[in-house]
């Protein structure tokens, strides 16, 4: 009966342990995506993550995409005012300089010199729906700026939730380590004075490996939402580095 417990308990390991390499896969993928590597380029990690918080200097915003935005309502802003100074006077002068003549040692100075005025006096209807034209595309430019800006801003925020949330769980999982780490070392100790029966040991045994599995599931929830707050605030692909205490 104990063999056969034993072995239901080994195929449901190995099954946990196949689903954790298929979501390891998968997450690398993410990784790719967010930091530009090809994805069909194959790299695995230089060294073991283990917990860093997130230097505070390193979470200014830096979305090109919001950048894009700003420098296209600005370009808008420029059209309207373009149209609008069609209603006013334009001036110009031209002028020209030269010499003609015949032969080289019998040419002659020859210059021009014109100015103009234009009034714009039949053109007040076309002037008036380029204004308008202007002024929409610049009433759309200001509505994307705005739902891109309040979009990044929620990013930013829940990733900052989440990594707020994930790093206490992590230090909360390293106090159990040490706290599971302790009660093994005392239950041992129990066990070789004759307090205690082999159960309570094998039990703290365990209870060290329950532990030791909660940090490295809430570390990985950490790290995962370092990636999402960096991929939130812009330029992942540097950021990363910094981030994980490269």
């Amino acid at each position: 009966m104990e063999n056969l417990r034993a072995t239901v308990e080994l195929a449901a390991a190995r099954q946990r342990v196949s689903d954790a390499e298929n979501d390891l896969e998968k997450d690398k993928l993410t990784l790719d995506r967010i930091t530009g590597i090809p994805l069909e380029q194959k790299w695995k990690p230089a060294h073991a993550y283990g917990f860093t918080p997130i230097p505070e200097e390193n979470l200014a915003q830096n979305r090109f995409d919001l950048k894009s935005s700003q420098q296209a309502v600005a370009a808008a802003e420029q059209d309207v005012r373009a149209a609008r100074d069609q209603k006013l006077p334009s001036a110009s002068i031209d002028a020209s300089y030269g010499a003609g003549g015949v032969n080289p040692g019998n040419y002659n100075q020859v210059y021009s010199l014109s100015a103009s005025i234009a009034v714009p006096l039949f053109t007040g209807g076309r002037i008036r729906a380029d204004i308008r034209d202007a002024e929409a595309r610049l009433a759309q430019r200001q509505a994307e700026y705005r739902d891109l800006e309040g979009r990044v801003a929620y990013d930013v925020r829940v990733a900052r939730l989440d990594e707020q949330a994930s790093e206490t769980a992590v230090r909360v999982a390293e106090a159990n380590k040490a706290l599971a780490q302790r009660a093994f070392e005392q239950s041992e100790d129990r066990y070789k004075n004759g307090v205690t029966n082999y159960l309570e040991v094998v039990e703290a045994r365990e209870a060290i490996v329950t532990a030791d599995e909660n940090y490295i599931s809430s570390l990985f929830s950490y790290n995962l939402s370092k990636i999402s707050l960096a991929r939130a605030l812009g330029s992942a692909e540097t950021r990363l580095a910094a981030f994980f205490g490269e």
